[in-house]
């Protein structure tokens, strides 16, 4: 039910036990990984081809383009591929980057390069072990092409699955931009329900996987506009109503329980936020600022300073409206429980990416309320998230009226999630 989604360190997989499942972005992982090592004992084990992710500008994220550009689907010209006998990994990464430097297209194939890219792509997935196939699919930007341009990578996905006789289930990438999406997009007949027919049309698929890019920047998941949100659910619904027997909402973070409540049946988010969210812009080659822990609370989806925060809610004896325990946390409950705090523990104190024991944290929870979904019914999954909503309102409601009124941490808007369930 809940898949990692693997960046560059992998420790997370092999320290939370409670994990059942991964995605592989190919943004964050140079092609070798797929072809000289193994692929996890996992229940479920994906890679994600990203091919949406071929419209970057080079010249402001040269070094994600460079990785991407080790993917042959992405038909970059002059790229060789890995030959250990005649050079190391580096050095190939190098030249990879200089011929992206020269040639990266900044689109996705075209013409006869199409059937080109799906084969590596599904030759990729199936010789990595995966238990799943992603159809490679490009961003869809236009709302005029009514998913046009996506039937064409599907029908050319598809025929490659059934020449191999790949005997994975297969799922298509159903990849949109928010500049599609205004309020015609979700009328009937609109927009959505367009590339939710396309989909639906073809025979030989499984299921769907849906992502949503969003053009803002360096935004916290939790700050989603609402017609994200909106985008994630009505396809999430429409796909499940459809018949696909697996829907895998990825980039919708926490939020993508809320969608199980309509029909996801999988949901993949990170440890970190670009890992949780897709942001074209958090692909830039720029700093960001420096990371600090936090304290991760799904009682009331709400994300808070070990220190800082967490001190407030002691002193004011609100803690235990926030605890939320997993085996990565424990110590700091204990330490909490005997009067001390978290700058008396070094793996939860708030230093600059001291990130390590509060990132399994927040992935062994979301684990654990993935195993809890997937033994439920659709209907008892809609129930625990309304509960779970009206609950997490209620609870930093109130939280924040002992405090006087004053905010404190960082906190989903549990209300207005539950409104657009409603709607």
């Amino acid at each position: 039910m809940f898949l990692l989604n693997v960046g560059y360190k992998e420790n997370i997989l092999a320290d939370v036990e409670e994990l059942k499942g991964a995605v592989y972005l190919a943004a964050r992982h140079l092609n070798v990984r797929f072809t000289r090592k193994p692929s996890p004992e996992l229940a479920r084990v994906m890679v994600d081809p990203q091919l949406y992710l071929a419209g970057l500008d080079r010249s402001t994220s040269a070094k994600t383009c460079g990785r991407l550009a080790t993917h042959p689907w992405f038909c970059v010209p002059d790229v060789a591929e890995f030959d250990s006998g005649l050079t190391s990994v580096k050095e190939w990464q190098k030249s990879v980057e200089e011929a992206a430097a020269r040639q990266w297209p900044g689109r996705a194939p075209e013409g006869e390069l199409i059937e080109r890219s799906c084969r590596a792509a599904i030759e990729c997935q199936v010789g990595f072990g995966c238990t799943h196939i992603i159809l490679p699919a490009p961003l869809v930007t236009e709302r005029e092409d009514e998913g046009g341009t996506l039937a064409q990578w599907l029908d050319a996905g598809l025929s490659v699955v059934s020449e191999m006789e790949a005997g994975q289930p297969v799922l298509a990438t159903v990849a949109v931009s928010d500049i599609t999406l205004n309020e015609e997009a979700f009328g009937q007949g609109g927009f959505l329900d367009a590339l939710v027919d396309q989909v639906s049309a073809r025979e030989g698929l499984a299921g769907v996987y849906i992502v949503i890019s969003q053009t803002e920047g360096a935004q916290h998941p939790f700050t989603t506009q609402d017609l994200v949100l909106r985008g994630y659910l009505h396809l999430s619904k429409a796909f499940r109503d459809g018949g696909m027997s697996s829907v895998v909402v990825n980039f919708a973070d926490v939020f993508g329980f809320v969608c199980a409540a309509v029909g996801a049946t999988d949901i993949a988010s990170g440890p970190s936020q670009n890992l949780r969210r897709l942001s074209l812009a958090g692909f830039r080659d720029v700093v960001y600022g420096i990371a600090i822990p936090h304290y991760y609370s799904h009682r009331v989806i709400g994300e808070f300073s070990p220190e800082g925060d967490l001190n407030r809610l002691i002193s004011t004896r609100l803690m235990r409206r926030v605890i939320d325990s997993t085996p990565h946390s424990q110590d700091l409950i204990d330490a909490i429980a005997n009067k001390q705090t978290a700058g008396d523990l070094p793996q939860w104190a708030e230093g600059r990416n001291n990130l390590t024991a509060s990132q399994k944290h927040f992935i062994c929870r979301l684990s654990l309320e993935g195993a809890r979904f997937r033994k439920l019914s659709r209907q008892g999954r809609e129930d625990v998230v309304r509960d779970w909503l009206e609950e997490a309102a209620a609870g930093f409601l109130y939280i924040r009226n002992r405090l006087g009124g004053t905010d404190i941490g960082r906190s989903a808007p549990a209300q207005r999630w539950l409104d657009l369930l409603d709607q």
